[in-house]
């Protein structure tokens, strides 16, 4: 097992258990004490994780900016599979808005060359995923984010401004049980406003780790939204939990 994948098996553990011990993970990762310490202490660095008691208690999305690096790795073919059922509601000649989020962030991988596509987007990856195809690609740029490796501030928001785009496809970190969509990142949903504001046509991923979750900064009601693509059932008393609502299941 590699660094990066015990990290984030580190942060699946604490996720589910809340508190464990350094002994307990050495045990379940079968590394050395010494290992997991440096681990656990590489993650109380980046925000994730706070040290106590010779174990670590997990800390919340809302309190910490996630690192990039661990969002990508959870859920990763349950978030691509998403991608893929959202990428049917691209039509030739689309003007596309893709937020800084790591679930939207799959669309790009699967985009089409042959649709004449303009892509609009405050993320670095998606960019990079896109400098290797034949698409039209517009940058916000603005402030870098490093957390999320997206942009955002008020440059960003006036680039924004400057487009009409036919479909918006973003996620975020917390989706309350009365529908109502949030995120820990104050800058990147700012940006997101703007985006919802100039497309005509709104898309929300979201998977089922960020179900009756709530975060500092409202983004807006799901009810706002024209699609919602998820990979489990949402609650059958949930707002707008109708045929917008498309459930991608695991084959």
């Amino acid at each position: 097992m590699l660094k990066d994948e015990r990290l984030i098996k580190i942060c699946e553990i604490l996720q589910k258990e809340k508190f464990v011990t350094v002994e307990k993970l050495s045990e379940i990762l079968y590394f050395s004490r010494p290992t997991i310490r440096r681990d656990l202490a590489i993650l109380e660095k980046d925000g994730r994780i706070t040290r106590s008691h010779g174990g670590a208690i997990i800390k919340s999305e809302g309190e910490a900016d996630v690192p990039i690096g661990f969002r990508r790795g959870k859920k990763h073919a349950e978030k691509l599979n998403m991608c893929r059922e959202a990428v049917k509601l691209i039509k030739e000649n689309n003007v596309i808005f893709i937020d800084g989020s790591t679930t939207a962030q799959g669309i790009a991988g699967l985009l089409s060359e042959n649709m004449n596509l303009t892509v609009v987007t405050n993320s670095m990856s998606v960019c990079d995923i896109l400098s290797k195809k034949n698409i039209r690609t517009y940058c916000t740029g603005g402030r870098l984010i490093p957390e999320s490796g997206a942009f955002a501030g008020f440059s960003a928001e006036e680039f924004i401004r400057g487009f009409n785009a036919d479909i918006m496809f973003f996620s975020s970190s917390a989706l309350s049980l009365d529908g109502v969509i949030s995120d820990y990142s104050e800058a990147e949903n700012s940006l997101r406003r703007v985006m919802l504001k100039s497309s005509r046509v709104k898309v929300f991923m979201c998977d089922e780790t960020k179900f009756g979750k709530t975060s500092a900064f409202v983004l807006s009601d799901t009810d706002k939204v024209d699609f919602i693509i998820t990979d489990a059932d949402l609650p059958e008393d949930f707002p707008c939990a109708g045929d917008k609502v498309t459930v991608v299941r695991q084959s």
